[in-house]
């Protein structure tokens, strides 16, 4: 080692090239650098979406979903598999293993492909096959623009938005939200056509033979080659009215216009947007993969701006997946310049100029350093990576400053630069590394989180790692180099008083003082401190709440709205925009945008098809938390008391999580085939839930269905007028939902055929009996003698669980309260006793206590292996496992501060508390371990003199370096954890555990490790093991 250090010493044209590389390097790659709003990962989920129109929920399940389903869980590799199946259409999610490979996730994908392509006994009447798609965060949509205006002006303008905004660099794609297909409709008004006897296959097969486009070879003479084309479809969509029906010789014509109204429609979906209380469109912006989502979003931006709209456009944002990652480069960037400053201020105080500027550059330095290496490790910047940085801020100086103190302590008893340099890290470098190893290895437990979150959260201690390994290559090679160009004192003798400030002088004389008191106290200090110890354990056992992600950053919310069962899509639209209204009152401090959807509670941005017509969804997008007075919270209570609830709806509130994908705060799933069990037991749940404190806005995902005409045949009837069920179907279809028959494409749109019932004739239930239909002996008639019609109502949609009707129950939690834990103990005994009774029930817990579950299921047993290897690791490093075991036994006093910093703040206990409590740990074993480090040396070279004025001096000697660690690392901290370089609430609870528990813990390091240290020698001295100068010495009276 001291050969490398020689090396760098004596070159100084190397190292000063080398520092300007990292820093130059560095800049350009943190410009560069890919950034994203959160890292892509695969989310190990697969979707089958398959639409069948005209169907009810109960056959889409039974004839769409439960074949898919019955072939999808033969594949292999699967975790879970939920599916949808309402009116016209079914959803099915595949959750693949979480932990599969990209590799393995491959082939199951194929799988499951293979399964859906093999599935038999689905409908022949569907529009299309199944569509398998795969789900990744890196197709999740980066912002919405929400245009709003007259309706036919935002179609003119929209797909000139779309095709400009698709052609930008880093766009992948472009989703029109509201815009929907136009469509012919040929509106068949029955009687004309029972009049004329004309069928509906009539109708079909006349629009499908007419409008086609073939190509017929080739023709071929002595010059030239010419194509032959027949043209037969439809130049104008209107062209469609001229199709014949039937002519006879007589030169009569029946036309589709005889029997037929042809109208140019918009598709029907359901689906209304609105946007800022103004009907409205929306552009659904994805990035590439690769692409920076900040420069992508900049360049969607800048183009928006220069585009001159339409009178009477507008637009707004909404759901910018860059926000949060541009809070996060502006903390980091703020907090580093001003954690930067207080850190040279406070170096300076303590150190020379020289040596606090330098080791203040150690803190760039390892920053640039890192930026440069992380992309090799398939790290982005993004708003989990950038959360490591802004812990690790906190730690890079430390061993900077162990080795420039150490220097500068040498310099000041006369060494030359060179001298003291190689002395001073030759005395540190071991001590130093392991100190960083066992940093790195307080954070290794954070690769084994499970579930979701851990494949977001590996990335912060890669950037942990990786800086630390940045900062320990800097200080022990670079930074004596830089410290080296100032004189030495003349003589080479020892500077006035050491070449310490007075200060310092005096600060450690009292605290030798103190500490030498304290030590004839030592059993008493260790009785009070484990006091201390057992009180902070008391304090979060009885009052204090874990919170895995706290939601105060909340900056979204959601309205839904649920109407009376039967409500058509108008009404649901007029209630929606009375609730605009109470939207609308919110502050310009306070509301950013919002948007509206009807037909659909769903909050996916893309989603551009209704479910239900009565069924509705304000999104709330809020100005960020630093510049409005109420929390999100806050508004929502202030908005239930100002909204008025009318008869037969239900509005709830729903805040969107902060943090990775984790579920509702609490989730309950009931599953079972025996419908009348299962809802039972929904409903008795609910009701227990309704009467439990801190519980809020519990809904059911089993919604009552609307009314249903029930259409009966009589078999034997049918087969004697001479029809088939597939007659009596398209009659059906065409009657309620029309049915496709042909279309025309051009290059700007694809134009469907639709043949439909005239609509002023479908509220009559009796229409059905009139629609005419061929038989197959020529005979037009009609479905009277065959069908009979009844009434009832089915459920709303089937939710499947593994292939199992399930119900899931859902409902927020006052964190001040209550939490998941508490409830699902809570509901676990109060049903456990009836549950226990029922076979064919299964109860689960889903949502965030399943997933806290997931994350923390490894993290015990790998926290408990990092702790054996630091144990080691120190043991190897100081050759004494006593002495390891009192190093390692600061830890538990380390979490004091933490503990009550938090209680003081009233803030519950989280992930990323958690996170800066592993960060705390590092720190404090590094202090310890050079704490006990120099007490040896002391120890060692003073053989005879007294235990605890040995202790004490070699304890004085790391007071200065002991308290610079923990007021520059504070400094670089507490600007985080007040928001003051920003305010980010996930990013807060992980700065205020580190700086709070290093205050704390700088107690244990300085008054606690030497008592203990002592006490250590006081066991060994009375079992007669102690080393060969601790059984030379008397044992220290109290």
């Amino acid at each position: 080692m001291n050969n490398l250090i020689l090396f760098f010493l004596q070159r100084s044209l190397l190292v000063k090239l080398m520092f300007l590389a990292v820093f130059l390097f560095g800049i350009n790659r943190m410009m560069t650098i890919q950034k994203e709003g959160f890292p892509a990962v695969d989310l190990n989920k697969v979707t089958v979406n398959t639409a069948y129109p005209g169907a009810s929920a109960e056959d889409v399940e039974l004839n769409v979903t439960t074949q898919l389903e019955e072939q999808i869980q033969e594949v292999d590799g699967l975790y879970e598999v939920t599916s949808t199946s309402r009116e016209n259409f079914s959803a099915i999610i595949i959750q693949a293993d979480e932990d599969a490979s990209a590799k393995e996730l491959t082939v199951i994908v194929n799988d499951i492909k293979q399964a859906v392509d093999q599935t038999q006994g689905l409908p022949l009447d569907m529009d299309e096959l199944p569509i398998v798609d795969v789900i990744s965060t890196g197709d999740t949509p980066i912002i919405s623009i929400n245009l709003f205006g007259e309706h036919g002006k935002l179609r003119d303008v929209l797909p000139v938005l779309e095709r400009d905004i698709e052609s930008l660099p880093g766009v992948s794609g472009v989703d029109k939200i509201g815009y929907f297909d136009r469509e012919i409709h040929i509106e068949i008004d029955p009687a004309r056509a029972k009049h004329l006897r004309i069928s509906l296959s009539e109708v079909l097969v006349a629009i499908q033979s007419r409008n086609l486009r073939t190509t017929g070879g080739t023709l071929e003479s002595y010059l030239n080659e010419q194509t032959v084309i027949s043209l037969n479809k439809f130049n104008n969509p209107k062209d469609v009215e001229e199709v014949i029906l039937r002519a006879n010789i007589s030169g009569q014509v029946v036309r589709i216009r005889d029997i037929a109204t042809v109208k140019l429609r918009e598709k029907d979906e359901n689906f209304i947007v609105r946007n800022e209380g103004k009907p409205g469109m929306n552009l659904v912006v994805r990035k590439k993969k690769t692409a920076d989502i900040i420069k992508t979003l900049d360049g969607v931006k800048t183009y928006m701006a220069e585009q001159p709209l339409l009178d009477g456009v507008g637009y707004s944002y909404s759901n910018d997946q860059s926000a949060r990652t541009r809070l996060r480069l502006q903390v980091l960037g703020g907090n580093a310049l001003l954690g930067f400053a207080l850190v040279t201020i406070i170096l300076m105080l303590a150190l020379n100029r020289q040596a606090a500027f330098w080791t203040a550059m150690s803190v760039p330095f390892s920053l640039f350093g890192s930026f440069i290496l992380l992309p090799y490790f398939g790290v982005s910047i993004n708003a989990i990576s950038l959360a490591g940085f802004v812990l690790v801020l906190g730690l890079l100086v430390d061993d900077a400053i162990v080795v420039a103190e150490k220097i500068t302590h040498y310099r000041e008893k006369g060494l030359s630069a060179k001298e003291a340099a190689l002395k001073g890290v030759t005395a540190m470098w071991r001590p130093v590394t392991v100190a960083s190893i066992t940093t790195i290895l307080a954070f290794s437990p954070m690769f084994s989180i499970g579930g979701m979150p851990g494949k977001f959260a590996w990335a912060i201690p890669a950037v942990v790692i990786v800086a630390l390994l940045v900062s320990l290559f800097e200080c022990f090679f670079l930074l004596p180099h830089h410290m080296t160009s100032g004189r030495a004192p003349k003589n080479n003798q020892p500077v006035r008083n050491n070449g310490k400030a007075n200060w310092i002088l005096k600060l450690e004389a009292g605290y030798g003082k103190s500490l030498e008191y304290l030590l004839h106290w030592r059993y008493v200090v260790l009785l009070v401190m484990v006091m201390i110890l057992m009180s902070s354990v008391f304090l979060v056992k009885s009052t204090m709440k874990f919170q895995i992600f706290p939601q105060d950053g909340v900056e979204t919310f959601y309205l839904k709205l649920e109407m009376q069962h039967g409500a058509s899509l108008a009404a649901t639209e007029t209630r929606l925009i009375e609730l605009e209204e109470h939207i609308k009152s919110l502050s310009d401090t306070e509301l950013e945008s919002f948007a509206t959807r009807v037909g659909t509670l769903s909050t996916a941005p893309s989603k551009n098809r209704g479910d239900h017509s009565h069924w509705g969804i304000i999104s709330v997008f809020l100005t960020g938390e630093a510049h409005r007075h109420r929390t999100a919270d806050e508004i929502i209570t202030a908005l239930r008391k100002s909204i008025p609830i009318k008869q037969g709806e239900i509005l709830i509130f729903e805040k969107q999580r902060v943090g990775p994908p984790i579920g509702k705060p609490a989730e309950i799933r009931i599953s079972s085939n025996d419908d009348r069990l299962r809802e039972n037991t929904a409903s008795e749940i609910k009701r227990f839930l309704g009467t439990l404190a801190g519980v809020a806005d519990v809904e059911s995902d089993n919604k009552p269905g609307k009314d249903q005409l029930i259409v009966n045949i009589d078999y034997k009837k049918l087969a004697e007028v001479g029809l088939k069920v597939k007659d009596v179907a398209d009659a059906l279809r065409v009657t309620y939902d029309g049915m496709l028959v042909s279309s025309t494409t051009s290059v700007e749109e694809t134009i469907e055929y639709r043949v439909i019932v005239d609509p002023k004739y479908r509220n009559s239930e009796d229409m059905l009996f009139k629609i005419p239909v061929k038989n197959n002996r020529g005979q037009v008639m009609n479905l009277r003698d065959v069908l009979s019609l009844t009434h009832g109502r089915g459920p709303l949609e089937f939710q499947h669980i593994n292939g199992v009707r399930t119900e899931t129950i859902s409902a927020d939690l006052n964190p001040q309260i209550t939490s998941p834990a508490i409830i699902q103990k809570q509901v676990s005994e109060h049903f456990r006793e009836s549950w226990s009774k029922q076979s064919k029930l299964k109860v689960a817990f889903a949502g965030e206590a399943r997933e806290q579950k997931k994350i923390f299921g490894g993290f015990l047993v790998a926290g408990i292996v990092a702790l054996l290897s630091i144990y080691l690791v120190v043991a190897l490093l100081l050759n004494s496992l006593g002495q390891s075991f009192i190093v390692m036994s600061v830890i538990p006093f380390a979490i004091i501060g933490v503990i009550w910093s938090f209680y003081a703040h009233g803030m519950p206990l989280s992930f990323f508390s958690t996170m800066g409590t592993l960060g705390l740990v590092g720190v404090v074993v590094n202090d310890t371990i050079i704490m006990v480090t120099e007490v040896n040396r002391e120890l060692a070279e003073q053989s005879n003199a007294n235990l605890v004025r040995t202790v004490v001096s070699g304890a004085k000697d790391r007071l200065r370096p002991v308290l610079l660690t923990t007021f520059t690392t504070v400094a670089g901290l507490l600007p985080t954890a007040y928001g003051l370089g920003g305010k980010d609430g996930l990013i807060m609870p992980l700065t205020m555990a580190m700086a709070y528990g290093l205050l704390f813990a700088t107690l244990i390091t300085l008054i606690l490790t030497p008592a203990l240290l002592i006490i250590g020698h006081d066991i060994a001295h009375a079992l007669g093991r102690g080393s060969d100068h601790e059984r030379g010495r008397n044992p220290v009276q109290v």
